[in-house]
This record gives C-alpha cells, sequence and structure tokens, in this order.
C-alpha cells in the first residue's frame, strides 16, 4: 500500500510537471510571436503609433521617428495631439478617435505637424486594440504622408484642366 501510494504520488508529480512544461513551452511560444510582432511594427517605415484611451503615446517606431522627426523618448507619455494643430486635434477627437473605439476603426486625411514644425498631409487611420483580457485597451494610429500624392493629385488636376480648356479652344477654332 506503501509502494502503491509513493506510485500515485510519483504519477501525480510528473503530471504537474508535465503541465508546468507544457505551460512553459506556450508561454516561450508566445513570448517569440509577441516579440516578432514588435519587431515587425518597429521595422515598418510608416508611422505606427500606440496610444492609451487619453491619447498618451505608448509605442513610438522608426518609422513614427523618421516622419515627425521625435526619438521615442521625446513622445512617450506624452498626448498625441502634439502632432495636430489645435484645429485638427479638436476634429480627429470628435470624430476619428471615436469611431476607432465603437467601430474598431477610422480614418481621414489631416495635416499633422513635425518636429520642426513642419505641416504636412497625412492619411491617419486608426484601429482599436484588445488586451489579453479581451477588452479594448487602446488604439493603434498608423500615420502616411500624403504630402507627394496630394501635389501629384493637384498636378494631375491642373493638367486635366488645361487640356480641357485646350480642346474648347481647339473646338471654336474649328467651328
Amino acid at each position: 500500500s506503501d509502494g502503491a501510494s509513493r506510485d500515485q504520488l510519483r504519477e501525480h508529480l510528473l503530471a504537474i510537471l508535465a503541465d508546468v512544461v507544457a505551460i512553459a513551452i506556450e508561454r516561450k511560444k508566445t513570448d517569440i510571436l509577441l516579440r516578432e510582432q514588435a519587431h515587425i511594427i518597429e521595422e515598418m517605415r510608416d508611422a505606427v503609433i500606440g496610444v492609451d484611451f487619453q491619447l498618451a503615446i505608448r509605442v513610438w517606431n522608426q518609422g513614427a521617428e523618421c516622419l515627425f522627426g521625435y526619438h521615442t523618448d521625446e513622445v512617450v507619455g506624452k498626448n498625441l495631439s502634439m502632432l495636430f494643430s489645435k484645429e485638427e486635434d479638436a476634429a480627429a477627437q470628435k470624430k476619428i478617435f471615436p469611431a476607432a473605439v465603437m467601430e474598431g476603426h477610422g480614418g481621414t486625411e489631416l495635416t499633422m505637424t513635425k518636429k520642426n514644425g513642419d505641416r504636412f498631409c497625412a492619411h491617419l487611420s486608426v484601429s482599436s486594440f484588445k488586451g489579453g483580457d479581451g477588452k479594448t485597451a487602446g488604439m493603434l494610429a498608423y500615420v502616411m504622408d500624403n504630402t507627394e500624392a496630394k501635389r501629384m493629385q493637384e498636378e494631375l488636376r491642373a493638367l486635366n484642366e488645361t487640356l480641357e480648356q485646350q480642346v474648347k479652344d481647339r473646338t471654336r477654332e474649328v467651328m
């Protein structure tokens, strides 16, 4: 009986040890996955900015550093509004961020401000993300500089107007 209880205890301890090893392996896999995801975000060329519900910056990748000119330690903990003019900030807080919380995402084109004071046309896309408990934990903003695209769009519009005028002029000449 004493030998049987030892065997049962040994089996029970081995089962507990197997569970602990399985949990450790799962945690290691999760840790590796999280590090890979963090690395991907960090290496993105476009700006990725993570904020909490008070819009305090929590994540600031290399793309954000390049686009805005601020180093990570200059912005983490500060409010995202530092990147907007007062008008743009008010519009973003009324429209984009509530949509991200309520619908999971929101976005718009707006003017943002770099560290050196330069303003640029940006596309801001905001998505909410969930924490480990499944509840919305914050928002992730993806910012692209649309200055060049806007410039090209304006050039194309002006060229189109010129061509339309030339067609009208030629038509009048022929008639």
